[in-house]
């Protein structure tokens, strides 16, 4: 998966007014912009996916079937990590929330605890959401 870029809009910037042109590069841009969101939007549902599964597993006591699926979203978030673009405050702040996610699924202390489990799904439920909005905002500008 390619680097996630954050455009960085400064609020004094003015607003340009819509070209009546199109520009082959800038809609290539706004393709893998979008297939960008595509991409992180199809890892946090698998991610919140598996971590209902996990908290099943942890009701029901089928503690032989967590290791794996903690295994899947580990992996998950480590690629989600490596996607970032390093340079930003926005890629910085993303990079320490998916830290904490994995802390959270790792440490002794509450690698099995429901409380930390859900946590961890609400956090990625709600940049699940960001993204998705994102996502709506780029189709609707491609509509206008």
């Amino acid at each position: 998966m390619g680097r996630i870029t954050f455009p960085s809009k400064t609020q004094s910037e003015p607003k340009r007014p819509q070209e009546s042109f199109s520009c082959p590069t800038a809609s290539a841009e706004k393709m893998a912009s979008l297939d960008q969101l595509k991409i992180v939007l199809a890892l946090y549902t698998v991610l919140v996916d598996v971590l209902y599964k996990m908290r099943a597993c942890l009701l029901d006591q089928r503690l032989d079937e967590l290791a794996p699926l903690r295994q899947q979203c580990l992996s998950i978030l480590q690629t989600l990590q490596d996607g970032l673009n390093e340079s930003g405050e926005l890629s910085e702040n993303l990079h320490l929330l998916y830290g904490h996610c994995v802390k959270r699924l790792t440490s002794e202390q509450t690698a099995y605890d429901l409380e930390s489990l859900d946590a961890v799904r609400m956090v990625i439920t709600r940049l699940k959401h960001v993204y998705r909005h994102l996502e709506q905002k780029e189709l609707s500008e491609d509509e206008a």
